[in-house]
């Protein structure tokens, strides 16, 4: 005897209903009643208006619409040209949310294909005309519908991408000046509707719902960093008033400009570095990006935040905690990836990566979280630490010479500008150290470093090497020492004066900023003054 041990529902099944046909409707309305099944309307010929969600719009031949279930819909004809339409209505069997999106999702006026079209026509005459030993033509026929619509919806969409991008760059380009929405629809070549219906479908929010949400978020970007007349501010953003603009923020924030500018924010931190920034000014954030070395450096002085696991960026668990946060502001590096997808939960300060260095980054911070004098007291006791590291640099090495600052991953070994951190920022603008010729040729000086094989790190020679960190696998450790053992290291300057150093502490040298670079300088001045008492 035989016992089932897994049964196994479909996770969704499609069984047509009903098939209606309406012909020379004209001007009287047709009414339609709301169907309890899914449907889906297709236009065979004629001209009319298509009223539905207390919207109206233009269709004609070939134009489709799909409805869930409960949608009433209304259509008015044309005496010059009377629509013929199509309706089938179909059960979906199977849960919500595994029901493919051509059938969950309510698209109005798409455009349907000639083939599609074709599949209507034959579908309606199989209905109409059933042949003799062919019991299942009609259901093929529908199946072939479903699937030609849902691969029109998935070209739809990806068609729509690059204009769509180009919509939302502009109006955060221009949400200040006055944009409409037809404006925008002639820029991408196609209709308002469709413009606003794929708008929708992709960022959630109707056209002037996110031009309010952009003008509201720079006005809170505004209000963070400087003080400003509320009438000016509202001019600033695009709107004529300072009372539209009250209305609009506390509308979307909840609190009026004046309260949402003096109260204690709640500040969600997306990477290790402003994360440590807010820490070194007595400023635990909300949530924040910790590494261990980081929590390390907390024990006794304050209490980490909750942590953000950067390892999950850009997923929906990664968006989901930075949304329970309810921060009052997002603070991120400049064109980080997801900064847009965050407009919805708060403004996004976005940091310079390259133009803002590790000490102008911490004083902005500081003067946004109303610690300015605590940050510029902080930079003025670490100048101090660096007087007197260099003067005992001076007395021990005399002149610095060039430095080169290595970071060896698995598949390749990185040089590293100052403002990339790695401890390069504290050896070239803070103790003296140059870049060598070879070095500034590439791309250190544009892009802040450079990347090439391991076995390439000797085209680039220095009177000192840092290796901040080795790689993790195994044939990339391999690499490494065949690089130390070969003629082209051996005959390097800084490996004849034994000026190598390998560090290896990747958590403490990937910071850029201030409590990483104090202790990055405390190491470096452990390799270069051992019998120093440095910090």
């Amino acid at each position: 005897m035989h016992k089932w041990i897994h049964k196994h529902r479909s996770p969704a099944c499609f069984v047509p209903v009903q098939l209606s046909e309406w012909e020379s409707i004209t001007l009287q309305n047709y009414e339609g009643e709301a169907s309890p099944y899914y449907r889906i309307v297709v236009v065979v010929s004629g001209r009319g208006i298509l009223q539905g969600e207390e919207k109206e719009h233009l269709i004609s031949r070939r134009d489709m619409v799909r409805c869930p279930p409960g949608q009433r819909l209304s259509i008015v004809g044309s005496t010059r040209a009377p629509l013929h339409v199509i309706q089938l209505e179909y059960h979906a069997l199977g849960e919500q949310n595994k029901l493919p999106q051509a059938v969950r999702e309510q698209a109005w006026i798409t455009p349907c294909s000639i083939e599609t079209m074709r599949v209507v026509l034959e579908l309606r005459q199989a209905w109409l005309h059933p042949r003799a030993g062919e019991p299942y033509r009609i259901q093929q026929l529908f199946t072939e519908l479903l699937i030609a619509v849902e691969k029109e919806r998935a070209m739809d969409e990806q068609n729509a991408l690059p204009w769509l991008e180009d919509a939302l760059a502009f109006m955060e380009a221009h949400y200040h000046q006055e944009v409409t929405r037809e404006q925008l629809a002639s820029r991408a070549n196609v209709s308002p509707e469709h413009f606003s219906r794929m708008f929708r479908k992709h960022t959630g929010r109707t056209y002037t719902a996110h031009l309010t949400l952009l003008r509201v978020r720079h006005a809170q970007r505004r209000l963070l960093t400087q003080s400003m007349d509320l009438h000016a501010l509202a001019q600033e953003v695009g709107y004529k008033e300072s009372t539209y603009l009250s209305r609009k923020f506390k509308e979307l924030v909840k609190l009026s400009p004046t309260r949402y500018q003096h109260k204690p924010k709640r500040i969600a931190a997306l990477n290790v570095n402003h994360t440590a920034s807010l820490l070194a000014l007595g400023v635990v954030p909300e949530l924040g990006v910790y590494t261990t070395w980081l929590r390390e450096q907390l024990s006794g002085s304050c209490h980490a935040g909750r942590r953000l696991e950067d390892s999950l960026a850009q997923s929906e668990a990664y968006y989901r905690s930075i949304a329970a946060a309810e921060p009052d502001v997002i603070i991120h590096y400049e064109a980080a990836e997801g900064n847009r997808q965050l407009l919805p939960v708060a403004p996004v300060l976005e940091i310079p990566v390259v133009t803002m260095g590790w000490r102008e980054q911490f004083e902005y911070l500081g003067a946004i979280v109303n610690r300015l004098e605590r940050a510029r007291h902080w930079l003025e006791q670490f100048t101090h630490q660096v007087e007197a590291c260099n003067q005992q640099l001076d007395h021990r090495l005399g002149c610095r010479g060039t430095a080169m600052v290595w970071e060896i991953c698995d598949h390749a070994a990185y040089g590293i500008g100052s403002c990339y951190g790695r401890g390069a920022q504290i050896l070239y603008e803070e103790l003296g150290f140059h870049v060598p010729q070879k070095a500034m040729e590439q791309s250190m000086l544009t892009e802040g470093y450079m990347e090439v094989p391991i076995e390439q790190i000797t085209d680039y020679s220095a009177d000192y090497l840092f290796v901040t960190s080795l790689p993790t696998e195994r044939e990339a450790l391999r690499r490494v020492e065949q690089l130390f053992l070969s003629e082209q290291w051996q005959s390097m300057e800084a490996v004849r004066q034994d000026h190598v150093y390998i560090l290896d502490h990747g958590e403490l040298f990937y910071g850029y900023d201030p409590l990483s670079s104090a202790a990055q300088l405390k190491r470096f001045m452990e390799v270069l003054c051992p019998n120093h008492n440095i910090i």
